[in-house]
């Protein structure tokens, strides 16, 4: 027998997260910046007992040595350490497993083990089954909650109903797997894998991918290893981590709904209408745009709600709508003889790759002149920040944007103390 002290013990944490959010900023400061020690994490909010918490968490979820500690003094700092060169899978999406599930979860799992023999029940019969897998009282059942989830899954299209006798009768939907052959079995499998890591949402994609392969496992078809296939080469690892912010605007955009968000960690909330998502793949951002043509960096989002509007949001294709003007971009690049020669090669290898799309003129051996209109130049700020002591702006960088490029460069001098 079970002695109540060993009965009632809790284990020494909490292995789901009920606020993703929260969870969401320690992953992004464990990939991004790495190596950071408890006092840096309690500096951002994140005090001692929730760091080794969500550290033990992240270690459930992802394989082991992905997690890697060194010591810097007495001062033992973590990191996240991964290669997208030697695996393209983003152990990452692992971390939406231990999210916690809401109370009707359950009812979806025990109705579908129920109904997983393929037969049809009647909805008495399916209570009565969920009442027997409850024997040990589990569940806190109620008399509307199984109805509800027939419901949902029905509107889903997980199952499907018929009627006898004005009686519902409730089975499995038909599988759409079972109408592929084997071919068409791994050709939808690597479409999935191809396209996962730069669509808009990578969490859906790795959850059908993984689908796909446990079917082909069931019929014994052959699946490829999941870390061989296809990788953007620069595809964030912590960019994942957002997906369930980008659902959210996608679905605010869909069904024309205002968004109140918190903003980089600002108390005061923002009311805005979100019109557009757009990613830079290059870098790893997404950026939001409102009708207002305002952007917000999507990592920076703490929070997020959909509220519907009082008034009905026209579509951005309404005339009344005035697009942005389009800003000039000016930059002149200057590679002096003194300049490391193996810096310089890989700084004009970047320009032929990233800057193919803009006009470039050679000035003389020294100078290269690389000028475009573009509709949003804030963008791109990151970018040109990269090339650092090698650019300057040109007389037709647009006013606005010089100006905050001058900004930026002035707060990084005092940063680092070269002026005051």
């Amino acid at each position: 027998m079970i002695g109540k002290k060993s009965k009632n013990a809790k284990s020494s944490y909490t292995k789901t997260v009920k606020y993703y959010e929260r969870y969401r900023d320690f992953i992004r400061n464990i990939t991004i910046y790495s190596y950071r020690s408890r006092q840096e994490y309690a500096e951002i909010g994140i005090n001692n007992r929730t760091y080794d918490d969500y550290k033990r968490i992240l270690s459930d979820c992802i394989k082991q040595g992905f997690i890697e500690e060194s010591f810097n003094g007495k001062e033992k700092r973590t990191r996240f350490n991964a290669d997208m060169y030697k695996s393209s899978y983003n152990y990452l999406v692992n971390t939406y497993f231990i999210k916690s599930l809401p109370n009707n979860a359950f009812y979806y799992i025990i109705i579908l083990q129920i109904l997983g023999d393929g037969n049809s029940r009647f909805i008495n019969e399916i209570e009565d089954a969920i009442y027997k897998e409850n024997d040990y009282k589990q569940l806190d059942i109620s008399n509307s909650a199984p109805y509800r989830a027939l419901c949902a899954l029905t509107g889903s299209g997980l199952l499907k109903t018929n009627k006898v006798k004005n009686k519902s009768y409730y089975q499995l939907a038909d599988n759409i797997l079972d109408q592929l052959t084997a071919k068409e079995l791994l050709e939808l499998y690597n479409a999935v894998s191809f396209f996962t890591n730069v669509s808009p949402l990578s969490v859906p994609g790795y959850y059908l991918a993984n689908t796909i392969s446990q079917y082909m496992e069931s019929k014994k078809v052959a699946c490829p290893e999941k870390n061989l296939f296809w990788q953007y080469r620069f595809c964030n690892y912590s960019k994942i981590v957002d997906d369930e912010v980008i659902y959210i605007i996608l679905q605010a955009i869909e069904n024309k709904k205002s968004l109140k968000i918190s903003y980089d960690k600002n108390k005061k909330s923002i009311l805005l209408v979100p019109e557009a998502l757009r990613t830079d793949y290059p870098y790893g951002r997404t950026y939001l745009y409102t009708t207002k043509h305002v952007a917000y960096k999507v990592e920076k989002i703490t929070k997020i709600q959909v509220i519907s509007p009082k008034k009905a949001i026209k579509p951005a294709t309404s005339q009344k709508v005035k697009k942005p003007a389009a800003k000039k971009l000016d930059l002149i690049f200057t590679f002096k003889a003194t300049d490391d020669e193996r810096e310089v090669t890989a700084i004009k290898h970047r320009l032929q790759q990233e800057a193919a799309w803009m006009h470039c003129t050679e000035l003389d051996k020294e100078h290269y002149r690389y000028t475009a209109t573009v509709q949003d130049a804030f963008s791109l700020v990151p970018w040109i920040r990269t090339f650092h002591k090698y650019v300057s702006l040109g007389s037709d960088t647009d006013t606005v944007v010089k100006e905050r490029l001058e900004k930026d460069k002035m707060e990084a001098l005092q940063k680092y103390g070269i002026i005051q």
